[in-house]
């Protein structure tokens, strides 16, 4: 059982031990089961001082701990090292698209000056419409359908629902827009997909990298207040996205800069990958060893 001193718990076993013991699935399933109240749940008293748990010996709990310090530590210093790349990233972002930091081409010469131009010059611009209601389904039948950023996850399309009446589609590739509150989320279809109202594609043409609007977008996410329309349910619409002004490198120095930026969050999601991989098999690790 556990001790109690006032105002906290006292423990003659190892505290690291105890601390990760605590946080296994089994000991905070059993916490959340024996929850009582209606607004706020709390845990008894009684019932933590009533909880049994088997405990190893000192010596065992020590080299337990131990172990999990060293993974949490682990942890630690991966979440450290994402978000020093993700610093990194938007310092370095800042330069390139105020044209502090440029790009040479393959000889070391200078590219040619940037130019402004409208969104709608260097891409094409598809404004989403919704089909009827009634055509939804969660069968996988028809398209997948993408309504807005409920139907994106970490940067890419995540649709809920399919639709069996296709209106505006995007394609493989395509970057997906948020035009209505949430105004500015940008990511990348994954899908062959209907898209509705709240949301448009965007295409690259022949004189743009897709990698580079995308780029170009996470930039400007943040500055679309100024260009949203409506009080209760702020939206953009089309006009105004393909008169968007954008200074715009020539293609060779777009990919140039697209592939110096990319290259940097495939180095954010593989370390984000290894959090994820290691949390896991920690959990998986607790969970087997405090059954």
């Amino acid at each position: 059982m556990l001790g109690k001193s006032v105002g906290y718990y006292t423990f003659k076993e190892d505290c690291t031990f105890i601390y990760h013991l605590l946080k296994s699935e089994n000991i905070q399933n059993h916490f959340i089961s024996e929850l009582t109240g209606t607004t706020i749940k709390n845990l008894s008293l009684k019932t933590l001082r009533e909880t049994i748990i088997s405990f190893p010996s000192l010596p065992e709990q020590t080299k337990i701990a131990s172990f999990f310090t060293v993974i949490d530590k682990k942890i630690t210093e991966l979440k450290q090292k994402k978000n020093l790349l993700e610093q990194y990233k938007k310092g370095v972002m800042q330069k390139i698209f105020s044209q502090e930091l440029r790009f040479k081409d393959e000889n070391g010469n200078e590219f040619p000056k940037w130019e402004n131009k409208k969104l709608g010059e260097i891409a094409i611009v598809i404004m989403g419409q919704s089909p009827e209601s009634n055509s939804y389904n969660s069968e996988y039948k028809g398209k997948p359908l993408i309504q807005g950023n409920a139907d994106i996850q970490n940067r890419i399309s995540n649709p809920r629902n399919w639709t069996t009446q296709t209106t505006k589609e995007c394609r493989i590739g395509d970057l997906i827009l948020t035009v209505r509150a949430p105004v500015g989320a940008i990511a990348k279809s994954i899908h062959n997909a209907c898209i509705g109202r709240g949301v448009c594609a965007i295409r690259n043409n022949s004189t743009s990298n897709i990698e580079f609007i995308f780029q170009f977008f996470l930039d400007f996410e943040t500055k679309w207040g100024n260009l949203e329309q409506g009080s209760t349910f702020t939206a953009v619409s089309g006009n105004e996205i393909k008169k968007l002004k954008i200074q715009f490198p020539c293609l060779a120095e777009q990919t140039k800069i697209a592939n110096f930026l990319s290259a940097i969050d495939e180095k954010i999601n593989r370390t984000q990958k290894q959090i994820q991989q290691t949390e896991e098999w920690k959990k998986g690790l607790l969970q087997n060893m405090f059954v």
